[in-house]
């Protein structure tokens, strides 16, 4: 999932460990604001000119009814810094994305798909599959 964004060029053991140990973080702080019965969470998230935006999206039960949260700024806030850290390692190695879709399940199995063509963040979020 990571050899074009981190692979190929000496030194990048680092990176790559940080980018696991983000990917990670990113997955429990998501999985952690998911509701009863939760079974798929995403985010979609745009970093453009040293602002960002980003939706959310959690799905409910094996139908996987979408379930619309208000979500405290102070629970989103440490997400949104783990993306802009990991915008930041991307453009260490020239080669940033402009949005990015994660997604984790509730047996704790996330994905990562990034954009590097401007798209509105729906469409971000929206993305199929986000492997």
């Amino acid at each position: 999932m990571f050899k074009k964004l981190f692979g190929g060029k000496k030194g990048n053991q680092p990176e790559t460990k940080e980018v696991i140990s983000i990917h990670e973080n990113i997955a429990k702080s998501l999985a952690s604001l998911g509701p009863e019965n939760w079974s798929l969470i995403k985010i979609g998230i745009k970093i453009f000119n040293g602002g960002r935006s980003f939706t959310f999206r959690c799905f409910l039960g094996e139908d996987m009814k979408v379930h619309f949260m208000d979500i405290p700024r102070e629970l989103i806030r440490p997400i949104e810094d783990l993306f802009v850290r990991l915008h930041e390692l991307s453009a260490l190695r020239e080669e940033t994305w402009v949005g990015c879709c994660f997604q984790v399940n509730n047996s704790g199995k996330y994905s990562c798909k990034f954009f590097y063509e401007e798209m509105e963040v729906n469409e971000i979020a929206d993305a199929e599959p986000c492997t």
